[in-house]
């Protein structure tokens, strides 16, 4: 017994010893104060971490949750078992609780170990039927071959303290397999089995702590404060704000005036984002270290389902995890066969739509997103972007949208509205057009459509009149300081109109990028989102009497990033007669052209993919509700047109869900407005 005892303080020294070296390479990189909020993210930490939130939503969850909870109740049997090792059975729990409290703890811990052993064998059948789906080694297999151990070593630990009836007489009633196990046992074949059974579970133990810091395991540890730090920052209301970081461009342009100054060669002038190891941020290292290899986020990733030689985000995890004892490591490589030099080719860095699939579904907390956008930052600030978006960005640059369209042609959609110069109505609205909205003829139907209905049903319609790009795609792109010039113009412009109750757009990026990643709390929502909202109030209404659409809707990833939106949505999609699930409506689907691949046009392989998905049952149409989404399917529907059921090719349309709801969303009431701490 004594030999097992040593194993395991050999075991913890070991596992000590690696978790401090893990903690010294997250110091590698760059500390930021995200303690903000701490009640909620503390909140957020309790319903991901204990109570298995994300991990719950999968069939197999509940079989992962099982084992969690069985691994934070068996911490007190191996302290237990640890001590009867070196004091023998002359001690039991129950000198020190009473009787009664420890069958009561032994009956929660046999009655989990049970629910644990059903718990692996589920995990081992998923892992045999459905290997495409998670990445399966032999770590795997042998974390699941040591719980399973130590699960059956408390079965026999507990049937051998029968025979001694060492615990309560009631708990064999209450535990008849185990008791059915004790009846084959004597006095002194209990003795061995109690020894032989207490070391084999602290010898298990010992194993699983000397292997935990070097596998995927260490999330155990690390999922915590992973989770803790997820969110850059949260809402007045404690809800998480999906947003990235703001870099402090005036003390960029410092230092690269400083470094100009002193004749510095290029390689040596400070860059935005990351470009080695030490250039990240320290949760972003965490992220690496605490990710689960479930491949949850490469099954989710549209780039890997529309192209299998794409690596996928795990991948890039596992790669920089393995980079991070080397903090002077590059992260980004110029050609994927150098890819064991860092974690990402180039190319692949710019293939990325930014849709944020991989984070939603990761369990833990890692933020892909927040990573792509470090590494294109750095690789613009180093030059090395695609010649395309060098295009782009001289185009946008000249005429502030990323077409090269004349920046007069941007307000051309107002001729709709009305001239007066005292804007009437009690519900003051901020109509922001996007490029979109301005310069695609398609969308400015929509806007012009919608800017009409506002006023047809007393709305007060103000716009910015020197309305700038929201400069999403650039933000999305790494061109960070252009990113802050649109945000600056246009929180200039908006500081004009003191009035409006909220901002309204009809592009679901301009929404999220207005409202997360701008300062100030600016209230932008997307139509639909707004429509929503004001049909809760009872101040809209929709017509459910007109007739049902046959259509597919490709809800848009950008819409309802906020927790209480796509419950909204949902109602308002099954009111204007559109079937959408609710799986559908709090994720979404990315067609393809976000991160500013719509203009960089490396994602083409998506929206075929996406296509294909809406016509699966023939519809007559296919319904969207971006700007964006609608022009991608639309094109791929184009280019190849679409089969019906009886052979013949036709094009199928796209519309938007904007003008479907404003063929059928009406005002009803005046309503109650909220107070000003409380705007819609």
């Amino acid at each position: 017994m004594i030999v097992f005892f040593i194993a395991f303080i050999i075991g913890l020294i070991v596992f000590i010893l690696q978790v401090c070296v893990h903690l010294h390479t997250i110091r590698q990189g760059i500390a930021r104060s995200q303690t903000d909020h701490a009640s909620a993210r503390l909140k957020h930490v309790m319903r991901m971490a204990f109570g298995q939130k994300r991990v719950m939503e999968r069939w197999w969850g509940k079989a992962h949750a099982v084992i969690f909870y069985a691994f934070l109740i068996f911490l007190l049997s191996t302290l237990e078992l640890l001590i009867e090792d070196l004091v023998g059975l002359s001690w039991s729990l129950a000198m020190t609780i009473g009787l009664t409290a420890t069958g009561v703890i032994h009956l929660v811990q046999t009655y989990f170990a049970w629910m644990t052993l059903a718990a692996v064998f589920i995990l081992t059948i998923r892992r045999i039927v459905r290997k495409k789906e998670i990445a399966s080694n032999g770590e795997a297999w042998l974390i699941l071959s040591l719980i399973a151990i130590i699960m059956l070593s408390h079965i026999a630990v507990m049937a051998s303290r029968m025979v001694w009836n060492l615990d309560p007489q009631w708990l064999e009633n209450w535990l008849p397999i185990t008791a059915w196990i004790a009846s084959f046992m004597n006095r002194d074949v209990a003795f061995l089995v109690h020894d032989l059974a207490s070391g084999t579970h602290v010898l298990a133990v010992s194993v699983f702590l000397i292997w935990i810091p070097n596998g995927k395991h260490l999330h155990i540890l690390f999922a915590f404060p992973n989770l803790f730090y997820q969110y850059e920052r949260y809402d007045d209301k404690g809800m998480p704000v999906p947003c990235m970081d703001n870099p402090d461009m005036d003390s960029y342009a410092q230092k690269l005036e400083d470094a100009a100054s002193k004749d510095l060669p290029e390689t040596e002038w400070p860059i935005i984002g990351a470009e080695k190891v030490h250039d990240l941020k320290r949760r972003l290292i965490m992220n690496a270290l605490t990710c689960t290899r479930c491949q949850r986020c490469t099954n989710a990733c549209p780039m890997v389902a529309a192209d299998s030689h794409f690596q996928g985000p795990m991948e890039s995890q596992i790669r920089l995890r393995d980079l991070c004892m080397n903090g002077e490591a590059k992260l980004v490589v110029q050609t994927a066969d150098d890819k064991k030099s860092g974690i990402i080719s180039a190319e692949e860095v710019w293939q990325c739509t930014q849709c944020g699939a991989c984070d939603r579904v990761c369990s833990v907390g890692n933020e892909n997103l927040a990573r792509i956008i470090d590494l294109r930052r750095s690789e613009v600030c180093r030059d090395r972007q695609p010649a395309k978006l060098n295009a782009l960005l001289s185009k946008f640059e000249r005429s502030g949208n990323p077409w090269g369209y004349a920046r007069a042609d941007r307000n051309a959609w107002k001729d709709v509205l009305s001239n007066k110069s005292e804007k009437s109505g009690d519900i003051h609205v901020l109509l922001f057009a996007g490029c979109m909205g301005s310069y695609d003829d398609t969308a400015r139907k929509t806007l012009k459509n919608c800017a009409q209905w506002l006023e047809m049903n007393g709305f007060a319609v103000h716009t910015l009149d020197k309305e700038s790009c929201c400069g999403e795609f650039l933000r999305k792109l790494g061109h960070e300081q252009e990113f802050a010039e649109c945000m600056k113009r246009n929180l200039e412009e908006i500081a004009k109109v003191p009035e409006y109750e909220s901002i309204v757009t009809i592009c679901p990026h301009c929404a999220n990028t207005l409202r997360n990643e701008y300062p100030g709390n600016l209230r932008a929502k997307h139509f639909l989102e707004f429509v929503a909202e004001l049909c809760d109030r009872g101040i809209l209404e929709i017509d459910t009497s007109m007739e049902k659409i046959n259509s597919r809707v490709h809800v848009p990833c950008g819409l309802g990033k906020v927790p209480e939106t796509p419950k909204r949505l949902l109602r308002l999609f099954h009111e204007l007669g559109l079937e959408v699930s609710a799986e559908e409506a709090v994720n979404g689907h990315c067609c393809g052209g976000g991160g500013g691949q719509f203009f960089l046009e490396n994602s083409r392989k998506i929206a075929e993919m996406r296509v294909n998905e809406l016509l699966d049952e023939f519809p007559e149409q296919i319904s969207t509700c971006c700007p964006f989404c609608v022009q991608m399917l639309d094109s791929e529907l184009k280019s190849h047109g679409s089969v019906q059921e009886d052979g013949d090719i036709s094009l199928i349309p796209v519309s938007n869900v904007v003008d479907i709801c404003i063929s059928r969303a009406r005002r009803v009431s005046t309503g109650e407005m909220p107070s000003q701490g409380d705007k819609i």
